[in-house]
């Protein structure tokens, strides 16, 4: 991980992570004679081509997310015109008519749910507006089975990093279904005290937990 510019050197080598980052810090880089390897989200990359394509010929960009995501900034900063970040129902007030034509894309990870009662609010005209699915098929899948299996069982383990978009996108989708839905990173977070009642568990996982972290979880409630 860098933590500062001042380590680059000339012939340096950098990654770029997932989640991308603006044109502007791109060009910077390649700039200093940083040798750029671009390891962006297809996705990611696709949905910062159509806010750049669509805000360069006068529409309005809704991107529907958490704004300090460092994929929204990386999206933002390939923007070539206003746009506005919506990132809860509360927030679709931000957005007005009058400011219309838009081009509305979301977060890659974001929770499909919160997509879907935000667009049906935001004041839009499919005839006029572009509106862009930029959902990851496997984060969309996902969330679709995780909310299944919630409904079905007394308790609900997602098991991920606490700081993983997508696996609390995971927790929050569940838990809507399921109150009795716990965020866990390992086995050992598990105690019978927090489900006394409960007969059946579901387990889901964020997209990049390790199978054998999964694997202990199941392992550990199978003894339960």
């Amino acid at each position: 991980m860098l933590d500062s510019d001042d380590l680059l050197e000339p012939g340096d080598t950098v990654l770029l992570r997932a989640h991308g980052v603006s044109e502007a810090r791109k060009q910077e880089l390649e700039s200093r004679d940083i040798r750029v390897i671009d390891a962006t989200c297809p996705r990611v990359t696709r949905a910062q081509k159509i806010i750049s394509e669509h805000t360069s010929h006068g529409h309005r960009g809704i991107i529907i997310g958490d704004a300090d995501h460092a994929e929204i900034r990386s999206i933002l900063g390939h923007a070539k015109g206003p746009c506005t970040v919506v990132s809860d129902i509360s927030e679709v007030g931000k957005v007005k008519e009058s400011q219309a034509p838009f081009v509305v894309i979301s977060q890659t990870t974001f929770d499909i749910y919160k997509i879907r009662e935000i667009l049906e609010a935001l004041p839009l005209d499919p005839e006029r507006d572009h509106i862009v699915k930029t959902i990851c098929d496997a984060t969309h899948k996902r969330q679709e089975a995780a909310s299944e299996l919630a409904k079905s069982v007394d308790v609900m383990f997602v098991v991920g990093g606490y700081h993983s978009a997508n696996t609390r996108r995971l927790a929050q989708v569940c838990r809507r279904l399921n109150p009795l839905t716990f965020h866990i990173e390992t086995a050992d977070e598990i105690r019978r005290s927090l489900f006394p009642d409960a007969k059946t568990a579901g387990v889901t996982a964020g997209a990049s937990t390790p199978s054998w972290v999964i694997q202990q979880v199941c392992d550990k409630l199978r003894k339960m």
